[in-house]
């Protein structure tokens, strides 16, 4: 069984990560933007390579900017992702645990007279202790199943968060690639169209895989009718309410 730190601790390492891609990425990106606009690289390059070069690196400055947006949004709702793996994991901590073992403890005799009890009573204490039985076994099943729903859409999450991770570190990492080799100038026209491909390639791949993410989320939450369902469900509650022990 997946504890709580093994779902927490991938997410926010996932997020982490992301930080230091989306900073290593615009810190390298703005050295490329600085020194082709600078102009010592004009004078060497000439009107045509410059205006070649700068066009590239605008389209990878808009490439960047995507991931940099996705970051930032995905930033923005760590705390709530965090909120809903210790909500799962209350559902079973505070909830089917205690519960179920109270459940356990209801068919076993509270006093060895009770053994003896018969009819009218004997009937009537069986009754109820079966009623709350039933009732705790219910309330723990529905634990267990709220809680499992939960986890899949905090799972989905943490994937999607370890894919944005990845696609963050390989853009900084090309970009990081493409502002060393600025360094000669001469370079720079081809470093920087190599770079748009190969970032639009990476980014195109991976907004695929984000987006595969995104759906499975989507098909957790679209079992929100299940859950109603679950929680509509009062066959071992009569009334509506819990099987009282006593009647007054």
């Amino acid at each position: 069984m997946t504890t709580r730190e093994e779902l927490l601790n991938p997410l926010n390492d996932a997020f982490d990560k992301v930080k230091r891609g989306v900073e290593e990425m615009t810190t390298k990106f703005d050295e490329v933007a600085d020194k082709v606009s600078s102009p010592e690289v004009a004078l060497v390059l000439g009107p045509v390579p410059l205006y070649l070069a700068r066009n590239n690196v605008d389209e990878l400055g808009d490439l960047v900017q995507k991931v940099v947006d996705l970051a930032d949004y995905a930033v923005q709702h760590h705390l709530p992702v965090v909120s809903l793996i210790n909500q799962s994991f209350n559902w079973l901590e505070n909830v089917k645990a205690p519960v179920s073992e109270m459940s356990s403890r209801t068919s076993v005799w509270r006093d060895q007279n009770f053994e003896y009890w018969r009819e009218a009573a004997g009937f009537a204490y069986r009754t109820k202790a079966t009623a709350q039985q039933a009732a705790m076994d219910d309330v723990a099943a529905k634990a267990e199943f709220i809680s499992k729903w939960l986890f899949e859409i905090a799972q989905t999450n943490v994937n999607y968060m370890v894919e944005l991770a990845g696609l963050a570190a390989e853009v900084a990492g090309k970009v990081t690639q493409l502002a060393i080799k600025a360094g000669t100038i001469v370079l720079i026209p081809f470093a920087a169209e190599d770079a748009a491909d190969i970032v639009g390639n990476l980014v195109d791949k991976g907004l695929k895989n984000l987006i595969k993410e995104a759906d499975r989320f989507i098909a957790m939450l679209g079992k929100i009718r299940e859950v109603e369902s679950q929680l509509a469900d009062y066959t071992k509650f009569p009334g509506g309410k819990w099987p009282e022990a006593v009647a007054g």
